[in-house]
């Protein structure tokens, strides 16, 4: 399958019945989230209409029912949200504080714990990106690093463990 408008993030779904992707609008100026069988049949848009601009990075809890994803409705202030895997019962669980330059903060999803229960996600609150994780629903945010320049969650191991890249901006790649 090889979308009009390019196919971006795609992850595929635990149960392996479906892959969900990012794609670039008409315009190109956002993302719309699409869902499609593994053989490219009954492709579906889960876009929400009314949040026209950015919907990407996607990340599939581990029973294969929700979605999360880092979305924003055109001010570059990217939030953490939820969905069903038909795209209905969307829920915002993080609240950025919007940074200037446009676009250069927010919360980016990172993975969902082994057992579902919590979320692990990179956000820009200050001067640097850091990882933070929450409960599934939104509540009991906490802080997990706090070091200078950028982290970015990757994968949450079923040992407990957090797969990470840490850039520090003195070296040309990022750590893991």
């Amino acid at each position: 399958m090889h979308p009009a408008h390019g196919g971006l993030f795609p992850s595929w779904s635990p149960d392996g019945r479906a892959i969900v992707f990012s794609t670039l609008q008409r315009d190109l100026n956002g993302e719309w989230i699409h869902l499609v069988t593994p053989a490219g049949t009954n492709l579906r848009d889960l876009a929400e209409p009314a949040f026209d601009a950015v919907q990407e990075g996607l990340a599939w809890s581990p029973d294969s029912r929700r979605i999360a994803y880092s979305g924003h409705s055109g001010d570059g202030n990217r939030a953490i949200w939820t969905m069903n895997r038909d795209g209905s019962d969307r829920r915002q669980l993080t609240f950025p504080t919007p940074v200037v330059p446009r676009g250069s903060g927010g919360d980016h999803i990172g993975a969902w714990s082994p057992d579902g229960k919590q979320i692990v996600y990179s956000s820009w609150q200050s001067e640097d990106f850091d990882l933070f994780v929450m409960k599934a629903d939104g509540s009991d945010i906490r802080e997990l690093t706090e070091w200078p320049r950028g982290d970015g969650a990757a994968a949450w191991l079923r040992s407990g463990k957090i797969v990470f890249s840490h850039l520090s901006g003195e070296e040309p790649l990022s750590h893991w």
